[in-house]
């Protein structure tokens, strides 16, 4: 039996499409969903697109896998008030990721496009990310990040076009870019990252208080 969410209170769910464990989604055709009270798409597990056209707008998060969110030859285009692709499990040491094979992101949010609490994985792909109203837009007190992962980042290629009001990329571990092609509009840093390993692509600061900082 389902489970009947009365509780205005904890606003649960909280999303046009919920779901208390792993969502998949896939197919072909096109799927339009519209967060107009919060969230798009929020999964208490692992959401999991393969392989599917999908646009959405939303008034807070775009799509949350709480767990993890994989991607994989997904098209996703939209609009969110807040972050847009989301992981944020923080109770677990090995769960709060995203990871990323191929597709287009065509993304616009109010704060964090892409923000993985702990790891985020990126190979291949082409990503238009807008976070915060981008670069000329004055930074809040809140995170606005286009790419953002708070333990690890790793990016193995894929063409970047990253417009934010605060850092482009971001991490508080480790990054490593082993290839891609990046174009870098940034309010603060273009890329920020503890650790910071450059192997490979092509990068291209055009606007940004600090280049590379590690």
């Amino acid at each position: 039996a389902g489970t009947l969410f009365t509780d205005a209170v904890a606003e649960v769910p909280d999303a046009a499409i919920y779901s208390a464990v792993d969502l998949y989604l896939s197919g072909t055709g096109m799927l339009k969903v519209e967060g107009n009270f919060r969230e798009a798409i929020h999964t208490l597990d692992q959401l999991v697109i393969v392989d599917l056209t999908l646009e959405a707008h939303s008034v807070a998060d775009g799509l949350v896998g709480h767990d993890a969110l994989l991607l994989r030859d997904a098209k996703i285009r939209g609009e969110s008030g807040r972050d847009f692709l989301k992981s944020n499990n923080t109770e677990l040491e090995n769960l709060g990721y995203i990871y990323i094979s191929g597709g287009q992101y065509d993304l616009t949010s109010g704060c964090d496009a892409i923000q993985a609490e702990r790891r985020m994985l990126i190979a291949e792909g082409e990503f238009r990310c807008q976070s915060g109203g981008g670069y000329t837009v004055l930074r809040g007190f809140e995170s606005s990040k286009c790419l953002k992962s708070g333990k690890e980042l790793v990016i193995l290629g894929g063409d970047f076009y990253l417009d934010g009001s605060d850092d482009a990329v971001h991490t508080d571990g480790l990054l490593s870019m082993s290839g891609g092609s990046y174009t870098l509009y940034s309010g603060d840093d273009a890329i920020c990252a503890s650790t910071l390993r450059i192997l490979g692509g092509s990068i291209r600061a055009s606007v940004c208080m600090q280049g590379l900082v590690g």
